[in-house]
């Protein structure tokens, strides 16, 4: 499956909310509470205004398969994935992983790390397959690093 990625665009929102709040999705992120729609569009609206985090879309073909986020912090960024219900192994997060560490790259990015939950094995396996290490486990999530130059 050919996979793109694109910036984020207002009229994503509803599909990144959406997203956001599948079941899967929420038992595997770090904040697992429901997000309200009123507090999501806020969220979504400021993050274009801030720039931070970078959010980036990723299409098969036409249609809207997951997304990456870049939170940054100087040279290196938090990179976050989710990846829509039905595109689910298929191989798509670990595609995912590997535009966004071209696009960090671009931006000047030094390296990129990610908090995957324990019990997350696909995107643990994600995201090593993408030559990230990982760092450290605390209170159930495992940390990994990868460094984008030598």
């Amino acid at each position: 499956m050919k996979l793109s990625i694109r910036k984020a665009v207002r009229s994503d929102c509803k599909a990144v909310w959406t997203w956001r709040n599948d079941p899967v999705t929420r038992a595997n992120s770090r904040n697992t509470a429901k997000i309200p729609w009123r507090k999501h569009v806020s969220w979504f609206a400021e993050t274009f205004e801030r720039g931070n985090p970078q959010i980036f879309i990723v299409t098969a073909g036409r249609v809207r398969a997951g997304l990456v986020s870049l939170r940054m912090n100087g040279k290196r960024a938090e990179v976050s994935v989710n990846i829509a219900p039905s595109f689910r192994g298929k191989g798509v997060g670990s595609k995912a992983i590997a535009l966004a560490c071209k696009i960090a790259a671009k931006l000047g990015l030094v390296s990129l790390e990610a908090f995957v939950k324990k019990t997350n094995a696909a995107s643990q396996k994600a995201f090593e397959k993408n030559d990230f290490v990982k760092n450290s486990c605390k209170k159930g999530l495992c940390k990994y690093c990868r460094r984008l130059v030598s």
